[in-house]
């Protein structure tokens, strides 16, 4: 029965992370950097446990986990770093909590990341749609079309760097 409660007790919080992320009430993009970060602390502790099964099955789990924690975490961070409730913040506490040595260079990353998808965005999405050689305007364009768009633009990339310190 020890033996079985131990299991239970490892096995737990995946049933727990499982259920936030198949949320479909809320969004989940913000928490799932979190709840993967927690996987993560889980399989650590796990992997250093007394007890010899639980320990080689953690090790086992990390050795599958680790390919979608090195390539979703970008991604991942990205969703928690666009809540504004953690920001960077949580970014820099959970990588601090993984490893000190890089926290900051993670976080640089991240960050360096959601700039550089911003600015892709808004080459393709705004000046690529006014560029468009193949494009005729349509009296409702004319209409529609605002002189302040590039200003516009450059006013929701600077709410972005704002947002991100």
């Amino acid at each position: 029965w020890e033996r079985g409660q131990k299991i239970c007790d490892f096995l737990k919080p995946f049933s727990t992370i499982t259920t936030y992320f198949s949320g479909v009430k809320y969004p989940t993009a913000n928490i799932y950097f979190i709840q993967v970060w927690n996987i993560e602390l889980l399989l650590r502790k796990y992997a250093d446990c007394d007890d010899e099964d639980l320990r080689l099955m953690a090790r086992r789990m990390q050795i599958k986990f680790a390919k979608y924690w090195d390539d979703y975490s970008i991604v991942l961070a990205m969703g928690a770093m666009l809540d504004p409730r953690f920001k960077t913040q949580i970014l820099k506490k959970a990588f601090d909590r993984l490893d000190p040595t890089t926290s900051e260079k993670k976080v640089l990353v991240v960050v360096q990341n959601l700039k550089d998808l911003y600015e892709e965005y808004t080459s393709k999405h705004v000046t690529g749609s006014s560029s468009s050689s193949n494009y005729s305007s349509t009296p409702d364009d004319l209409l529609n079309e605002s002189p302040l768009d590039d200003d516009l633009n450059a006013v929701r990339l600077l709410n972005l760097l704002i947002f991100l310190s």
